[in-house]
């Protein structure tokens, strides 16, 4: 298992154990998004910003599928960041949703988005973390991305 951390957590089977790896499991301090992998995820609490992912703004006490219009399927794992959730699916591409004010979304633009978009030029992912305003990825060949504010480096 590969594990990567910031403000959320997530653990991910690697590229090699993926299709035979157990479930992933991902916790994070802002929405309480969990998956067991692979499958849809799912997502809950406030969500004045779309970061549930479900198309809506409407706040949640019980879990609602993070689909939205994408219909985001074979997740494996799950990552939150303080106003956004990131998913990476089996197939090694990114997605997010949620605040976007300062790109932490990563797929160009600064627009906030209720249901998961891609997040741009990446693949082969192997785990997620967010951050306050950030996004940050590991990639199967170990090499680390990151997008989002960046006004201290």
């Amino acid at each position: 298992m590969v594990a990567l951390a910031a403000a959320g957590i997530v653990a991910l089977p690697t590229a090699a154990t993926a299709a035979t790896a157990a479930p992933a499991w991902g916790t994070a301090s802002g929405p309480g998004p969990l998956v067991a992998g692979p499958g849809p995820a799912w997502s809950w609490g406030y969500n004045g910003l779309g970061q549930l992912g479900n198309g809506t703004t409407a706040n949640s006490a019980v879990p609602v599928r993070v689909s939205g219009l994408t219909g985001l399927t074979q997740v494996v794992g799950i990552a939150a960041g303080r106003y956004a959730g990131y998913a990476v699916r089996r197939d090694g591409t990114a997605w997010s949703w949620g605040y976007n004010a300062y790109g932490q979304l990563g797929n160009g633009t600064t627009a906030n988005s209720a249901v998961p978009v891609r997040v741009s030029g990446l693949t082969r992912i192997v785990a997620l973390a967010g951050g306050s305003v950030n996004g940050y990825a590991l990639r199967g060949d170990g090499s680390v991305w990151s997008w989002g504010y960046n006004n201290y480096g």
